[in-house]
């Protein structure tokens, strides 16, 4: 949506797309805006809001191009009062002690649309907690009533057949999904491995494996992250299991700090190894590594599956 080009807005970022054509401004190449360009001048025609942030569009017709500023507008949002647990009823703020207001209750995470619910009624406490270094929502703090009469409005839509058809309407759609991606995420694991036409045996073995460990849903692995592309989650996969799987990464004591320079150097040398059954090199099934994870080094399968 548009907003007013006369309000001021807080630069905290600026960038700007090539476009050949006179007379029109673009952010990328999807969306197009008609704004005429000035004599050698820029000023802003408006701005286009997208999620929390908002894109003042100005043309400069030297140029041809489009610059736009961001404006966070996160502030507009309601803030959330959080707090993290100290005992059963017991929560800190900042540095401030709380205790859980009479007539409050604690309502762990995992039910989103209670979660969502119980957020839209009215005064809620957001409960922090720590996964894996991140901070993490663990739940809400609200007033039971509430709750209650959330729940229970819950519980009879969801025993309604419609919302039972709907359920397993969505489940059948992600099951689908999964099967399609388990299968694109091995392909792609087999592409990054790459192995020669001899050791192809290994490299779907190898595969396997990866994509039976890394793709279940909520594995927290990298192969469930949307932040890179499909072709760098399979190789950072591969890595992570063989860090596991075929070095005493697993066993080793660790200096703090030290950590993500031990791991460079066992990927450095995983993927040495992997080198070697890409250049078609000889390999000993019986002592190495990769042969010995994937149960390969056993004589009947050395002799079964083994270069010829």
């Amino acid at each position: 949506m548009f907003g007013n080009a006369n309000e001021e807005l807080p630069v905290l970022g600026i960038s700007a797309h090539g476009n050949r054509h006179r007379g029109i401004s673009a952010i990328g190449s999807d969306i197009v805006f008609g704004c005429t360009p000035l004599n050698n001048t820029s000023r802003i025609h408006g701005y286009f809001a997208l999620g929390s942030f908002a894109l003042p569009v100005l043309a400069v017709c030297d140029f041809y191009c489009v610059t736009f500023a961001i404006k966070d507008m996160t502030e507009d949002k309601k803030e959330e009062f959080a707090v993290w647990p100290v005992g059963k009823h017991h929560f800190r703020h900042d540095k401030e002690m709380l205790t859980l207001p009479e007539g409050w209750v604690v309502v762990p995470s995992g039910d989103s649309a209670l979660t969502r619910r119980i957020k839209a009624s009215g005064e809620y406490w957001v409960i922090l907690g720590k996964y894996k270094n991140r901070v993490t929502k663990q739940g809400l703090c609200a007033p039971v009533a509430v709750v209650e009469t959330i729940k229970t409005a819950l519980e009879a839509e969801r025993a309604e057949p419609e919302y039972q058809k709907k359920l397993e309407s969505g489940r059948r759609y992600r099951e689908g999904k999964q099967k399609i991606y388990v299968s694109e995420f091995e392909a792609e694991v087999l592409a990054f491995l790459n192995f020669d036409e001899k050791y192809r045996f290994v490299a779907e073995k190898l595969a396997r494996a990866v994509t039976e460990h890394a793709t279940p849903v909520g594995s927290g692995t990298v192969a469930r992250t949307q932040r890179i592309p499909v072709e760098q989650r399979a190789e950072a996969a591969v890595i992570a299991w063989m860090r596991h799987q075929t070095t005493n990464y697993d066993r080793m004591y660790i200096v703090n700090g030290e950590r993500r320079d031990v791991r460079r150097d066992l990927a450095d040398q995983s993927r040495t190894l992997l080198d070697k059954y890409r250049r078609g090199l000889k390999v000993n099934l019986k002592t190495c590594p990769l042969a010995k994870a994937l149960g390969l080094d056993r004589p009947e399968m050395a002799e079964e599956n083994g270069p010829k």
